[in-house]
């Protein structure tokens, strides 16, 4: 089936498009205010206990939005003409009882303060255990935990403390040491016939407590989270314990959810967000070893309200005709995108031909500085459209060609189908039980609302869509939309000018250029970095090999680091 047919849009074109009046906003009813009040309060409520795929709280998520698009008179697009689109889901792998971790009354219990991990082989030993500090090996750095210790950890079971020297300080070299797998590796190869970890300062790293696939190292790998049992731990280091894990992957039913609008048009445009969340954490989750429910009130039902209250919008709206609208919900987010690429692989057998695909990510946290970012227009030229000044509601588009994440419109670029991501991007609750509903911004919602109509209703009628073969899609990595790396994590919940330094990465430009973490970047060459969209827009330009000078604030005191990329 042929599915895509070249396009030429002008940008003289564009500039005529903009004198018949494409500047005017789309209004949106005052009403929107109290059902999105109302159903950001469900869908992050702890009834719904963090919307974890295949859950009850997801099947509450799913009857909710089905109840929404029937009653908006929206027809189902599912699988044999229902509401759902199933696939088989990875669930977390299912631990069995029978793992434990036994010496003499020590007997910590299975899913409270003993877990298996991900690394874990299936196995029972009843071996002498040997600490053996952070197991951290860096012999560039001149450090071991090692030193001496090769033959002695032959039939042991290594004890681990995921903490660092020094931690947390991020400043130190040896962080980059502290990978989890990796440490585990180290221990193996010296000898370990297993491996227990625990964290008792809780400066270090955790591994996932729940997880739905195995990275096996070959050997029996716990975790113990409880601080307060150190002391029974230096009790029966060198003595013998008995350690089991039993664990196998499973699986269950997921559910995408999908609805259509057909207005008899030759295209169809894709509007989607994820409606899962995180449950109590897992990989994916910024609060490592917490058990606590992750409301996911932004990351995503804030995307999932965005597209109900469109498609309210364009059922009812004489305005947007010239296209077909698909209005897709997914789930298996977290973090594999499971029901995105099931969606994807079933794109031939819709039968419609897709102009291109807006994915809502996150679009409740605008903030003060009224930005949004638009990104992935360099997956067609058609997409240029979007760069289009709509002045609308004084939100200050962040356009670009590129991703800054993998996410659901980049998993479609395989399908041919160009996409965009809309989002008000990260913040110091993201992916954290923190992201709840009492700190969803609605009126900028409705304002994002207003301008995505407004995109919407002035797109050139009966136009096709092509997917740029050349467009390198997404990356894997949070800095990998930038050509090049400095080696910086962002704060995003820095409300002022410029942009604060959350982590300057060790042996990295940033950090090598004299960058520290908690500076403020105000300048880059002279160009003024008011906010973080300024900074990502600048290093689209920038090449590896680049010189250029970071002007800084740090207590206070105006600073310059000249960084060689």
């Amino acid at each position: 089936m042929k599915r895509f047919f070249p396009i030429v849009i002008s940008l003289i074109a564009l500039g005529a498009y903009a004198q018949d009046g494409a500047e005017t906003c789309v209004p949106v009813d005052s009403s929107m205010i109290s059902r999105i009040s109302q159903d950001i309060r469900f869908l992050a409520s702890p009834d719904l206990e963090g919307r974890a795929p295949a859950s009850n709280g997801s099947e509450l998520a799913v009857n909710f939005i089905i109840e929404r698009l029937d009653a908006m008179g929206i027809r189902p697009a599912g699988d044999y003409g229902d509401w759902q689109q199933r696939f088989t889901l990875p669930k977390p792998v299912d631990v069995s009882e029978s793992s434990h971790l036994l010496f003499s009354d020590f007997n910590p219990k299975l899913g409270k303060a003993f877990f298996a991990t991900e690394y874990s082989n299936n196995g029972e030993l009843k071996m002498r255990t040997r600490f053996i500090g952070n197991g951290i090996h860096a012999p560039e750095l001149d450090y071991s935990d090692y030193s001496w210790r090769r033959k002695r950890l032959k039939k042991r079971i290594a004890v681990i403390d995921l903490s660092y020297p020094d931690a947390p300080s991020p400043y130190i070299p040896i962080i980059e040491h502290i990978d989890i797998k990796e440490r585990v590796q180290e221990a193996i190869e010296h000898g370990a016939k297993g491996v227990i970890l625990m964290n008792p300062s809780l400066m270090g790293p955790e591994p996932a407590q729940e997880y739905d696939a195995l990275d096996t190292l070959g050997v029996p790998v716990a975790f113990l989270r409880n601080p307060k049992m150190t002391k029974k731990l230096k009790r029966w280091w060198g003595k013998k314990v008995s350690l089991k894990i039993e664990q196998s992957p499973a699986s269950t039913m997921g559910e995408n959810i999908i609805g259509f609008i057909d207005n008899s048009a030759p295209y169809t445009i894709i509007l989607s967000a994820n409606y899962d969340g995180m449950g109590k954490g897992n990989r994916a989750s910024n609060a490592p070893g917490s058990t606590q429910i992750h409301p996911s009130a932004d990351h995503n039902a804030s995307g999932v309200l965005m597209v109900l209250e469109l498609a309210r919008k364009l059922v009812n709206s004489k305005d947007y005709k010239q296209f077909n609208y698909q209005f897709v919900f997914f789930t298996g987010t977290y973090p594999e995108r499971y029901g995105v690429q099931h969606f994807a692989e079933k794109i031939i057998e819709s039968g419609l031909e897709y102009a291109f695909h807006i994915n809502f990510d996150a679009v409740g946290r605008m903030g003060d500085g009224r930005q949004l970012l638009i990104e992935g227009t360099g997956s067609s030229d058609f997409l240029i459209y979007f760069q289009k000044d709509m002045a609308c509601n004084n939100i200050m588009p962040m356009v670009t060609p590129t991703n800054s994440k993998a996410a659901a419109h980049t998993d479609l670029y395989q399908s041919k189908i160009p996409g965009l991501r809309v989002t008000t991007n990260r913040h110091q609750d993201s992916y954290k039980p923190t992201d709840d509903a009492s700190r969803i911004q609605i009126n900028g919602m409705m304002d994002i609302a207003s301008l995505m109509l407004t995109y919407l209703k002035y797109l050139p009628e009966g136009e096709h869509v092509v997917y740029d073969e050349s467009f390198e899609g997404a990356p894997n990595t949070d800095n990998d939309h930038l050509r090049i790396n400095p080696g910086i994590v962002v704060d995003y919940s820095h409300t002022g000018k410029g942009i604060k330094v959350q982590l300057a990465k060790p042996d990295m430009p940033a950090f090598k250029g004299g960058l520290h973490t908690g500076d403020i970047i105000t300048h880059i060459d002279g160009y003024e970095i008011k906010h973080i969209y300024h900074y990502m827009d600048y290093f689209t330009f920038l090449k590896p090999g680049s010189r250029i000078v970071f002007r800084y604030l740090r207590d206070g005191r105006v600073g310059n680091a000249i960084i060689d990329l």
